[in-house]
């Protein structure tokens, strides 16, 4: 709660600091009066004591300077102050405002659509699949003819499928595929050859 509290102070410095700034400017006021009074006790004439005070206490601007250095108030203060300062630029020269705007926009989209699609392809788990770890590719090696399978392509069939689904207990779901080839498709001349895959 204390941490809490000390941040709201903190962002109040930033958003009231006319406030905050007079509030420090009377405590500050209020320490050198006592340090006066003090002075006055001690038998100096009240001019004397004022002026005792003041180089005792050291100019207020240094403590306020010092106050707002010690905080990170001091750099969003700095970075509020360039981007008031940046706009006020671009204000007076709109062409050139404009082409930083689109730079910036293309340069954020393209970076964007890049990530969602490294994110999609090689971050995150396919569809239905819970945790990507989990998932396992088994292999079906035979020997039909021109038909062979492995690591380059299963020529597996809809029995193997059945099969490995029943006799298959640790395994949640499974699904088959064979690996694309090339097929003729189309009637007469407008024949054309394109992959085919079975799911």
């Amino acid at each position: 709660m204390n941490r809490l509290k000390g941040l709201l102070r903190q962002l109040r410095t930033i958003f009231r600091k006319d406030v905050v700034d007079r509030e420090q400017h009377d405590e500050m006021a209020f320490h050198v009066e006592m340090q006066t009074q003090q002075f006055i006790r001690e038998g100096l004439s009240p001019a004397e004591a004022r002026r005792a005070a003041h180089l005792a206490f050291g100019g207020l601007e240094r403590y306020r300077e010092e106050r707002r250095q010690a905080s990170w108030v001091r750099v969003i203060e700095d970075a509020l102050a360039d981007l008031r300062y940046a706009v006020r630029s671009l204000g007076r020269r709109p062409g050139f405002a404009a082409a930083v705007a689109l730079t910036l926009g293309l340069g954020v989209g393209g970076t964007s659509a890049i990530f969602s699609l490294v994110d999609g392809l090689f971050l995150r788990a396919p569809e239905g699949v819970r945790d990507a770890a989990l998932v396992r590719r088994i292999y079906i090696e035979r020997d039909e003819g021109s038909l062979t399978s492995g690591p380059g392509g299963a020529a597996g069939s809809f029995v193997d499928y059945a099969v490995l689904s029943e006799t298959l207990r640790s395994v949640e779901s499974l699904a088959s595929f064979l690996s694309p080839r090339p097929v003729d498709l189309g009637i007469g001349a407008e024949v054309e050859q394109v992959r085919l895959g079975v799911v």
